[in-house]
């Protein structure tokens, strides 16, 4: 970690090291350039990353843009090479969508259908109850049918990704500000962003935010006011060692 009085100017800072931020530190170091990571905590990964599923995004989950669908599709490929060139763990894992009534059935057969005509399909297939209790024999006897994809997407612990990115990102000569909130951002004359924060101020070219929760508030620092975040509540289950036998995979 640098000193903010270490380094005045940066071509490109990011802010926020989340699991988005970390990722996009290291493929910036890839480049020749005077890049920074500024981020609020005192280590990365410890916002949303660090409480999020930790599971791959499938296209069949968000058809939401062309670009989300590209970064999405085959994601447990790139990430299985990526968990080898940063020696972090990554699992394999199947995806399946249970059906409990015909109009949840019928939401998966267009899913598949959309997939396969965009041509972002992994090779999901619908399958039968029968066979579902084959592969899982504790589903719940309502299900009516499933969509089923064969170790098509995966899990990682992202707090533990995003210690490895910026570590690799900072041995590629990336410059690292923890414990570091940015509370203003100004833009100068010659169209640079001066960026203060409780430790001191620098300039940047460009910034990209990937502050996560608070990119809203980002973002209104330099002016944009099209940004929204609206947030919602989800249920998660996670099942004590003593359950662990109710899933297959486990």
């Amino acid at each position: 970690m640098k000193s903010l009085s270490d380094q005045k100017d940066y071509d490109v800072v990011v802010i926020g090291a989340g699991i988005v931020g970390s990722m996009i530190a290291r493929e910036l170091s890839r480049y020749e350039g005077r890049f920074a990571l500024l981020e609020k905590e005192s280590f990365s990964g410890f916002g949303v990353s660090k409480a999020n599923p930790c599971m791959l995004h499938s296209p069949l989950m968000f058809p939401s843009g062309p670009l989300r669908i590209q970064l999405s599709f085959n994601a447990s490929v790139r990430y299985k090479k990526l968990a080898k060139e940063l020696d972090v763990g990554f699992r394999e894992v199947d995806e399946i969508f249970v059906a409990l009534d015909e109009a949840q059935l019928k939401k998966l057969e267009t899913a598949k259908n959309w997939a396969e005509e965009n041509h972002v399909s992994a090779g999901h297939e619908m399958i039968t109850p029968d066979k579902l209790r084959e592969i899982e024999p504790h589903v719940t006897p309502q299900t009516i049918g499933a969509l089923y994809g064969e170790g098509l997407s995966g899990a990682i612990y992202a707090t533990e990704w995003t210690f490895a990115l910026t570590e690799n990102a900072a041995q590629n000569g990336f410059h690292l500000y923890y414990d570091t909130p940015v509370t203003e951002i100004q833009k100068d004359n010659d169209g640079s962003f001066r960026l203060r924060t409780p430790g001191g101020s620098l300039k940047s070219r460009y910034i990209i935010n990937a502050a996560g929760l608070f990119a809203e508030d980002i973002a209104h620092m330099v002016g944009d006011r099209d940004i929204h975040l609206i947030l919602t509540k989800g249920v998660m289950a996670i099942l004590d060692k003593s359950a662990s036998h109710l899933l297959s995979d486990l």
